[in-house]
């Protein structure tokens, strides 16, 4: 399989990247065959052939492998924003979408660039904040603040053994050679 950005570009195969980062990609890999689009479509097109690879962050996965977009995508055939084919759409006995549909997908490669995101903060208490920030990182406050909302997260249904056992429902809908996608990770 894929193992990296670079062998993807040299194969010339189409990578799925979405379209807040795609100035820094086209510049970054001129020679990268691209489709545009949001991280919520990327199995979706690569499921249809559309893009080998995609180029992702550590949330869009996140979002990728607890089902959300799976389930949106669901939720966009019953109200007719995608048809069957488009939505790929996979259900269990009781009608609800399966969760570990898209537990096919495998991160690879290194990560591509980091995009760094910040508040914006007037300059005379820029330095205030800053030195903050770096008290609460250096004493573990960040961190213990973090843990104690991870709860919040849904957890990921590609690591359990429930996971597979629900993509065997759908797996032959898939094309056996699998598509990797080359995703940043955070």
């Amino acid at each position: 399989g894929i193992t990296s950005i670079e062998q993807a570009i040299e194969m010339g195969e189409t990578i799925c990247v979405p379209v807040a980062v795609l100035p820094i990609f086209t510049s970054l890999f001129p020679a990268m065959k691209h489709l545009a689009g949001d991280y919520a479509a990327f199995a979706r097109m690569m499921a249809l052939n559309k893009c080998k690879v995609a180029i992702m962050h550590g949330s869009a996965q996140n979002e990728l492998f607890n089902g959300n977009n799976h389930r949106a995508d669901c939720a966009a055939l019953d109200a007719g924003t995608l048809t069957e084919e488009e939505a790929q759409c996979f259900r269990d006995e009781n009608g609800a979408p399966i969760r570990g549909r898209d537990c096919w997908i495998t991160s690879v490669g290194d990560v591509l660039a980091s995009v760094p995101i910040s508040i914006p903060a007037r300059d005379d208490v820029l330095h205030a904040m800053s030195q903050r920030m770096r008290e609460l990182i250096s004493k573990g406050t960040l961190n213990k603040y973090i843990q104690r909302y991870e709860y919040l997260l849904t957890p990921s249904e590609c690591s359990s053994g429930a996971a597979s056992a629900r993509r065997s429902l759908y797996e032959e809908s898939y094309p056996t050679d699998s598509r990797l996608p080359v995703s940043p990770r955070h």
